[in-house]
């Protein structure tokens, strides 16, 4: 059986942070680089330059803007 959960996510257009310092609930940074997402998994994008985690490729793929 397959079933679809939505839920809302605060992050920036391509960023996981919406604002500098700002994150998405769903990720974890840690000190040696294994930054994580809950929902898809390892961050492997380096930070932009204010710092903030390039989003997961499949979060922006499937996701969509709230009206």
């Amino acid at each position: 059986m397959k079933k679809k959960i939505s839920f809302d996510i605060e992050c920036g257009e391509k960023t996981c942070a919406s604002k500098p310092g700002n994150f998405c609930r769903f990720f974890r940074g840690s000190l040696n680089g294994n930054d994580t997402c809950y929902l898809f998994g390892r961050v492997y994008s380096y930070p932009d330059e204010y710092g903030c985690i390039q989003r997961h490729k499949d979060c922006i793929k499937n996701t969509a803007k709230l009206k």
